[in-house]
């Protein structure tokens, strides 16, 4: 019996000593993690707070509350296996342009493997909350609502899922009703670069709709934050596919804000000054101006820059559909922390005529909500804006 024993206890402690070994290192790593936040807070945040030592027995769960308690938006770390991660580190690709050979092997792009969707967990399921213009998702029929089971047999992550650099093609699970059966579709399994997929998925939403002899032009905005894209859709106004329409959709339910330069010219006639104010009360500003008549469709997506140039756009009379935006109007800041994770940190306040949308967001004119689960694609926000823009036509 001792003898058995004394083989048990030596298995035990061969079994459980690399977990151990992992475990304490997670633990130091946290431990830096959390120096380093309380630092970039008390360096950089856009306002003088006593945030909380995080001390020994840190978890990420505790950064992660210490940072919602400081109440901002632009403020949360953003773990490295999401996509968030990745299409942050791209927007903020020149703060963090030295880190990139290192974490992605190219000396300026940033890249994952994926299938252009961007995921929501709704009561413990994931769903579809978006699918990218242009992307494989698009090109295999994956529906915004669908409900992702499986990938290749296993639970979906939204990173890991698609990693191996062998896999071609993905064998995603999908549900589309409530209760209903669930069915298998291939997607093509590509390398993405976020600035290009957005900049694809921008192009690939501009359309006309023709009524009779009128146009109505549609553009979705899904980033502000590449001045290609403010280029590129100015460019389609002026000259390209969108220069003879007589009402335009602009849709702002973005992945994410970024400049309010350059587009918002286009939609503010009057002109609006926003003002961009540091902890150190230096303030810099944007001026506007508007020369398009267009009906927006906004949702709780809608944030910072999107709900800057949805405040101008009410202003100056267009009529906003959807849902009222995030609230999400600060400027922000991204830093690496020591285990690559990012720590997006508010570092400006931000005031539009005088005014922070900070908390408070942008309401709609015309209220339409979107149950996201199982929509089967449907989207009756730009069913509302398309009817909305019909009536701007008149007889």
């Amino acid at each position: 019996m001792r003898r058995h024993a004394a083989t048990l206890a030596i298995w035990v402690f061969i079994a459980f000593a690399p977990s151990q070994a992992r475990t304490q290192e997670e633990t130091n790593d946290l431990k830096a993690v959390a120096q380093r936040i309380e630092t970039l807070v008390e360096k950089d945040f856009y306002r003088k707070v006593d945030f909380p030592t995080l001390g020994e027995d840190v978890n990420a769960h505790r950064i992660d509350q210490a940072l919602h308690a400081l109440g901002a938006s632009h403020t949360r770390r953003i773990p490295k296996d999401t996509i968030d991660y990745f299409e942050i580190f791209d927007i903020y690709n020149r703060s963090l342009a030295k880190e990139i050979p290192r974490l992605f092997h190219s000396q300026r792009d940033v890249s994952y493997r994926g299938i252009g969707i961007a995921p929501r967990i709704i009561d413990g399921k994931t769903f579809v909350a978006d699918v990218y213009g242009g992307s494989p998702a698009a090109r295999a029929g994956i529906r915004v609502g669908d409900e992702i089971v499986a990938v290749n047999g296993k639970p979906y992550q939204q990173i890991d899922s698609f990693a191996d650099p062998a896999l071609a093609t993905a064998k995603l699970n999908l549900r589309r009703a409530a209760e209903g059966p669930t069915f298998d579709a291939p997607v093509e399994v590509k390398t993405i670069r976020p600035d290009d997929a957005f900049r694809a998925a921008t192009n690939d939403s501009i359309r006309v709709i023709q009524q009779g002899n009128r146009r109505i032009g549609y553009v979705r905005l899904w980033t502000m934050h590449d001045y290609e894209v403010h280029d590129a859709v100015q460019k389609e106004l002026g000259a390209g596919r969108l220069k003879d329409v007589d009402v335009l959709i602009v849709d702002l339910r973005g992945r994410w804000g970024g400049y309010v330069g350059r587009l918002a010219d286009v939609f503010s006639p009057r002109g609006s000054q926003i003002e961009f104010i540091d902890r150190d009360g230096r303030a810099s500003f944007a001026p506007l101006r508007w020369r398009k008549p267009v009906v927006g469709i906004i949702d709780e997506g809608s944030r910072s820059a999107m709900e800057i140039l949805a405040y101008v756009m009410k202003k100056n009379g267009a009529q906003l559909v959807g849902a009222r935006t995030a609230g999400a109007v600060l400027g922000g800041e991204v830093s690496m922390l020591p285990d690559d994770s990012l720590l997006m940190l508010a570092a400006s306040q931000v005031l539009v005529d005088g005014e922070s949308l900070e908390g408070k967001g942008v309401s709609p004119d015309v209220a339409i909500p979107y149950p996201l689960a199982y929509s089967d694609g449907a989207d009756p926000q730009f069913d509302a804006a398309l009817k909305a823009a019909t009536e701007l036509l008149g007889p």
